[in-house]
């Protein structure tokens, strides 16, 4: 085959192989757009529409851990303490260890089932491995419910921060 035969072959080719990797591009970016409305929803505290969304965003890429971690965090915020969506969490954190939304959706999951001190540690974790991913970053921290340290200067673990927080939520709630 000619140089000039196997130039004019790869330039047909060529189109139709971005043509494929644009529609995998358009594909994952929908699948993004549907996990970015199913957070969207549960943080609003709409359950079965994130779920919808999430159901929508695996039928398309039944493999996306993303999706597969929020829908534990559905399973766990309309069961709190289900052994089930913990499983599934701690799964797809332990085989993603370096991926933010693995490591918030698992911290959900724990905060559901009342074990905040490993939630806390674990959205810790999220919010320094989003990085650049700054809604991410936005909706980790409007997640978190703990509110700032009493004293900025003092660490959050300090004995003066510890009593005097656990004194402000006494007092707020009444």
């Amino acid at each position: 085959m000619s140089t000039s035969t196997r130039s004019r072959n790869h330039q047909t080719v060529d189109p139709f192989t971005r043509l494929a990797i644009d529609v995998d591009d358009a594909a994952g970016s929908l699948g993004a757009e549907l996990l970015r409305l199913a957070a969207s929803e549960l943080e609003q505290g709409h359950v079965r529409e994130a779920e919808a969304y999430l159901e929508q965003a695996l039928a398309q890429h039944p493999d996306d851990h993303r999706c597969q971690a929020f829908l534990a965090v559905c399973e766990a915020t309309r069961r709190p303490g289900s052994g089930a969506a913990e499983r599934v969490a701690r799964e797809i954190h332990e085989r993603h260890p370096r991926d933010p939304v693995a490591c918030f959706a698992f911290g959900q999951v724990l905060l559901q089932a009342g074990r905040r001190r490993d939630a806390f540690r674990l959205m810790a974790r999220a919010r320094q491995l989003s990085g650049g991913e700054r809604q991410l970053r936005q909706q980790i921290t409007r997640a978190e419910p703990r509110r700032e340290p009493v004293f900025s200067a003092l660490s959050r673990n300090h004995p003066l921060n510890v009593l005097a927080g656990r004194l402000r939520a006494r007092f707020s709630r009444r």
